[in-house]
């Protein structure tokens, strides 16, 4: 089997060629190279879209505002649970926005900077962004009304970042860069696994103890 570098590489040079025909003014006979069936199968699931460029560019902005969300919770709950699925969240989209970027720009895309999008009013239409005012709710909520709130936000955020995906997928020929196919597995994977802990503990919510305590503090007689 072809190493993916040798298939991304084959196809750079042919797009180098398809321009440098353009700028000569010469016939593109790039998709007159004899190749077989299997190559050019390989070669088709590197490419990518603009439907492609424009999920990773709204993912970064998605992914960031679920940090300014989990960066809120060590003043305000008093709940280690949270604290743990803020922290994760935390590392995880922090990693994965370094990835995208590293993906757009390997490609010559715009890779957006959140931290200097101050607002991301533009990006608020995405699936399950929180709005200003939810934001701004959940910066003055403190204890078991942060946790509920918190939770209660972050799973329809989660559940707004599946739907990216699948809305992405049913975009045609988008999600065929192999690299791009796998990070939107495992965003649906990741997404899934940390709704289903969030959910139990917002259920268990009004049975915790800890619910009569201020932010910040963790154990109840």
């Amino acid at each position: 089997q072809d190493n993916p570098a040798h298939i991304k590489l084959a196809v750079e040079e042919r797009r180098r060629q398809r321009e440098e025909a353009v700028k000569k003014g010469l016939p593109d006979v790039t998709d007159q190279v004899d190749i077989d069936a299997d190559k050019a199968s390989e070669i088709a699931d590197t490419s990518y879209t603009s439907d492609d460029v424009e999920f990773m560019q709204g993912m970064i902005m998605h992914h960031h505002q679920a940090m300014i969300m989990s960066n809120l919770a060590e003043d305000r709950t008093n709940s280690n649970a949270v604290l743990d699925i803020a922290g994760r969240i935390k590392v995880t989209q922090d990693d994965e926005i370094d990835f995208m970027q590293s993906w757009l720009e390997e490609r010559d895309e715009d890779a957006p900077n959140p931290e200097m999008m101050h607002g991301m009013k533009s990006h608020n239409n995405m699936a399950g962004m929180a709005t200003p005012e939810q934001l701004q709710e959940l910066e003055d909520s403190k204890s078991t009304d942060f946790d509920r709130l918190f939770l209660q936000l972050m799973i329809n955020h989660h559940d707004g970042a599946i739907k990216m995906v699948d809305i992405l997928r049913k975009q045609r020929g988008s999600a065929y860069d192999p690299i791009l196919n796998e990070f939107a597995s495992d965003v649906v994977n990741d997404q899934r696994v940390e709704i289903e802990r969030m959910n139990i503990l917002l259920v268990g919510l009004s049975d915790d103890p800890r619910a009569v305590l201020e932010g910040g503090l963790y154990d109840a007689e």
